[in-house]
């Protein structure tokens, strides 16, 4: 996440509630794949709805 655009709705405390004994690995991948989907939906930021998009 660190060189990704996220945007300031993103609150990392919720997240971390939502992935609350996934391992670092499990975290990385969604963080991933929240990137991916924001790229094919051609969307500026990450905002928060698209890392909730994998579950």
């Amino acid at each position: 996440m660190r060189k990704s655009p996220v945007s300031k709705d993103v609150d990392l405390r919720t997240l971390a509630k939502y992935t609350q004994g996934f391992s670092g690995a499990d975290i990385t991948k969604i963080c991933q794949r929240a990137c991916k989907y924001a790229i094919r939906e051609n969307i500026e930021k990450v905002r928060f709805y698209v890392f909730l998009y994998p579950f």
